[in-house]
Protein backbone atom coordinates (compact mmCIF):
# COMPACT_ATOMS: atom_id res chain seq x y z
CA UNK A 1 0.00 0.00 0.00
CA UNK A 2 2.66 1.99 0.47
CA UNK A 3 3.90 1.62 -2.75
CA UNK A 4 1.19 3.50 -4.39
CA UNK A 5 0.83 5.92 -1.57
CA UNK A 6 4.56 7.15 -1.86
CA UNK A 7 4.02 8.81 1.68
CA UNK A 8 1.84 8.15 4.36
CA UNK A 9 1.24 8.30 8.30
CA UNK A 10 0.56 5.17 10.41
CA UNK A 11 -2.49 7.12 11.51
CA UNK A 12 -3.57 7.10 7.47
CA UNK A 13 -2.38 3.40 7.07
CA UNK A 14 -4.62 2.12 9.98
CA UNK A 15 -7.12 4.01 8.71
CA UNK A 16 -7.44 2.81 5.28
CA UNK A 17 -6.66 -1.12 6.30
CA UNK A 18 -9.01 -1.26 9.38
CA UNK A 19 -6.27 -1.97 11.50
CA UNK A 20 -5.27 -0.44 14.58
CA UNK A 21 -2.12 2.01 14.84
CA UNK A 22 -0.05 -0.14 17.38
CA UNK A 23 -0.75 -3.69 15.26
CA UNK A 24 1.20 -1.40 11.89
CA UNK A 25 4.50 0.01 14.11
CA UNK A 26 6.26 -3.71 14.08
CA UNK A 27 5.40 -4.06 10.63
CA UNK A 28 7.10 -0.56 9.57
CA UNK A 29 9.86 -0.80 12.12
CA UNK A 30 11.03 -4.02 10.73
CA UNK A 31 10.29 -2.53 6.90
CA UNK A 32 12.64 0.44 7.88
CA UNK A 33 15.35 -1.62 9.06
CA UNK A 34 15.39 -3.54 5.81
CA UNK A 35 15.31 -0.06 3.61
CA UNK A 36 12.25 -0.45 1.90
CA UNK A 37 10.44 1.98 4.09
CA UNK A 38 11.94 5.64 5.16
CA UNK A 39 10.92 7.28 8.17
CA UNK A 40 10.58 11.01 8.06
CA UNK A 41 10.81 12.79 11.55
CA UNK A 42 8.89 15.85 10.30
CA UNK A 43 5.43 16.92 11.38
CA UNK A 44 2.36 16.40 9.32
CA UNK A 45 1.17 19.79 9.40
CA UNK A 46 2.05 21.74 6.11
CA UNK A 47 2.91 18.22 4.39
CA UNK A 48 0.87 15.88 1.85
CA UNK A 49 1.09 12.15 2.43
CA UNK A 50 -0.24 10.20 -0.41
CA UNK A 51 -3.86 9.47 -0.04
CA UNK A 52 -6.58 12.02 -2.24
CA UNK A 53 -9.00 11.09 0.50
CA UNK A 54 -6.97 12.05 3.63
CA UNK A 55 -9.51 12.64 6.49
CA UNK A 56 -8.84 16.22 8.08
CA UNK A 57 -8.19 14.58 11.83
CA UNK A 58 -5.10 12.81 9.92
CA UNK A 59 -3.69 15.84 7.76
CA UNK A 60 -3.92 17.81 11.14
CA UNK A 61 -2.40 15.63 13.79
CA UNK A 62 0.05 16.71 16.05
CA UNK A 63 3.45 16.15 16.00
CA UNK A 64 4.10 13.04 17.31
CA UNK A 65 4.90 8.83 16.38
CA UNK A 66 1.58 8.53 14.59
CA UNK A 67 2.34 11.89 13.11
CA UNK A 68 5.38 10.95 11.18
CA UNK A 69 5.39 10.27 7.43
CA UNK A 70 6.53 6.97 6.34
CA UNK A 71 7.77 7.16 2.63
CA UNK A 72 8.33 3.54 0.16
CA UNK A 73 11.99 3.46 -0.97
CA UNK A 74 13.04 0.30 -2.75
CA UNK A 75 15.98 1.99 -3.71
CA UNK A 76 17.64 1.16 -0.41
CA UNK A 77 16.77 -2.13 -0.14
CA UNK A 78 17.94 -2.94 -3.96
CA UNK A 79 21.15 -1.56 -3.39
CA UNK A 80 21.08 -4.06 -0.30
CA UNK A 81 20.84 -7.17 -2.29
CA UNK A 82 23.58 -7.77 -5.01
CA UNK A 83 21.35 -10.08 -7.23
CA UNK A 84 25.26 -11.84 -8.98
CA UNK A 85 26.61 -13.05 -6.02
CA UNK A 86 23.52 -13.14 -3.64
CA UNK A 87 24.97 -11.16 -0.85
CA UNK A 88 21.75 -9.86 1.35
CA UNK A 89 19.23 -12.96 -0.27
CA UNK A 90 19.46 -13.94 3.85
CA UNK A 91 17.75 -10.56 5.10
CA UNK A 92 15.66 -10.37 1.94
CA UNK A 93 13.72 -13.48 2.25
CA UNK A 94 13.25 -13.08 6.15
CA UNK A 95 11.24 -9.87 5.51
CA UNK A 96 9.40 -12.17 3.05
CA UNK A 97 8.49 -14.66 5.66
CA UNK A 98 7.40 -12.14 8.04
CA UNK A 99 4.60 -10.72 5.35
CA UNK A 100 4.11 -14.06 4.27
CA UNK A 101 2.95 -14.70 8.56
CA UNK A 102 1.43 -11.53 8.66
CA UNK A 103 -0.82 -12.71 5.41
CA UNK A 104 -1.81 -16.21 7.35
CA UNK A 105 -2.97 -14.35 10.08
CA UNK A 106 -4.76 -11.97 7.99
CA UNK A 107 -6.09 -15.30 6.27
CA UNK A 108 -7.33 -17.05 9.56
CA UNK A 109 -8.57 -13.68 10.55
CA UNK A 110 -11.20 -13.36 7.51
CA UNK A 111 -12.14 -17.12 8.20
CA UNK A 112 -12.72 -16.84 11.74
CA UNK A 113 -14.64 -13.50 11.26
CA UNK A 114 -16.97 -15.33 8.35
CA UNK A 115 -17.55 -18.67 10.00
CA UNK A 116 -21.31 -19.85 9.05
CA UNK A 117 -21.51 -16.34 7.20
CA UNK A 118 -20.91 -18.05 3.32
CA UNK A 119 -18.05 -16.58 0.98
CA UNK A 120 -17.66 -13.56 -1.23
CA UNK A 121 -18.79 -14.76 -4.95
CA UNK A 122 -15.52 -13.68 -6.32
CA UNK A 123 -12.97 -16.04 -4.27
CA UNK A 124 -12.50 -19.38 -5.25
CA UNK A 125 -11.63 -21.60 -2.40
CA UNK A 126 -8.95 -23.34 -4.86
CA UNK A 127 -7.34 -20.12 -4.89
CA UNK A 128 -7.30 -19.62 -1.30
CA UNK A 129 -5.75 -22.93 -0.90
CA UNK A 130 -3.27 -23.37 -3.56
CA UNK A 131 0.43 -24.13 -2.71
CA UNK A 132 2.50 -25.95 -5.09
CA UNK A 133 5.47 -27.09 -6.06
CA UNK A 134 6.64 -27.50 -9.51
CA UNK A 135 9.84 -27.68 -11.89
CA UNK A 136 10.74 -24.42 -14.21
CA UNK A 137 12.79 -24.22 -16.91
CA UNK A 138 14.14 -21.17 -18.84
CA UNK A 139 10.77 -20.76 -20.97
CA UNK A 140 8.68 -21.80 -18.12
CA UNK A 141 10.23 -18.86 -15.71
CA UNK A 142 9.72 -16.08 -18.48
CA UNK A 143 6.23 -16.74 -18.96
CA UNK A 144 5.55 -17.28 -15.30
CA UNK A 145 7.60 -13.47 -14.83
CA UNK A 146 5.27 -12.30 -17.72
CA UNK A 147 1.64 -13.32 -16.00
CA UNK A 148 3.09 -12.26 -12.76
CA UNK A 149 3.82 -8.62 -14.10
CA UNK A 150 0.01 -9.00 -15.72
CA UNK A 151 -1.19 -9.70 -12.23
CA UNK A 152 0.65 -7.13 -10.46
CA UNK A 153 -0.90 -4.59 -12.94
CA UNK A 154 -4.09 -5.57 -12.43
CA UNK A 155 -3.69 -5.56 -8.66
CA UNK A 156 -2.16 -1.82 -8.55
CA UNK A 157 -5.00 -0.25 -10.69
CA UNK A 158 -7.62 -2.38 -8.61
CA UNK A 159 -5.75 -0.29 -5.68
CA UNK A 160 -5.52 2.63 -6.93
CA UNK A 161 -8.92 2.84 -7.60
CA UNK A 162 -9.81 1.41 -4.00
CA UNK A 163 -13.52 0.26 -5.01
CA UNK A 164 -15.60 -2.78 -4.04
CA UNK A 165 -13.96 -5.48 -1.32
CA UNK A 166 -10.22 -4.99 0.64
CA UNK A 167 -8.45 -8.06 -0.52
CA UNK A 168 -5.33 -9.71 0.74
CA UNK A 169 -3.39 -11.52 -2.15
CA UNK A 170 -0.05 -13.01 -1.87
CA UNK A 171 2.43 -13.92 -4.78
CA UNK A 172 5.81 -15.62 -3.85
CA UNK A 173 7.71 -17.60 -6.35
CA UNK A 174 11.37 -19.28 -5.01
CA UNK A 175 13.65 -22.31 -5.71
CA UNK A 176 13.19 -25.33 -3.67
CA UNK A 177 15.83 -26.23 -1.06
CA UNK A 178 16.22 -29.75 0.05
CA UNK A 179 17.85 -29.65 4.34
CA UNK A 180 21.68 -31.12 2.10
CA UNK A 181 21.65 -27.74 0.06
CA UNK A 182 20.52 -25.75 3.29
CA UNK A 183 23.42 -26.83 5.59
CA UNK A 184 26.07 -26.46 2.35
CA UNK A 185 25.09 -22.57 2.13
CA UNK A 186 25.21 -22.18 5.78
CA UNK A 187 29.25 -23.82 5.80
CA UNK A 188 29.46 -21.31 2.59
CA UNK A 189 28.60 -18.59 4.69
CA UNK A 190 30.07 -19.52 7.78
CA UNK A 191 33.40 -19.36 5.87
CA UNK A 192 32.86 -16.30 3.99
CA UNK A 193 32.34 -14.72 7.55
CA UNK A 194 35.43 -16.24 9.02
CA UNK A 195 37.47 -14.84 6.29
CA UNK A 196 36.33 -11.41 6.35
CA UNK A 197 37.26 -11.87 10.37
CA UNK A 198 41.11 -13.24 9.68
CA UNK A 199 43.69 -10.65 9.72
CA UNK A 200 45.36 -9.95 6.54
CA UNK A 201 49.10 -11.95 6.57
CA UNK A 202 52.03 -9.12 6.90
CA UNK A 203 54.06 -9.28 3.99
CA UNK A 204 57.36 -10.75 4.35
CA UNK A 205 59.90 -8.23 4.14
Amino acid sequence: MLEALKKSTVAELAELTGRSQQSIYPHLKILVKAGLVRELREPVNGAKSGHKNASKSVANAPTSRAACLYEFNPTLFRKAFNSKNGLGLMRATHITSILLHDLGLRCKRWGEANERAGMHHGIKIQNLMSTEITWFTSSHWKRFNKLSAQLMKLIRQARDNRKGQRMCIGLVQFPDVTVAELKQGLKRVAAAVSASKSPSKLKRT
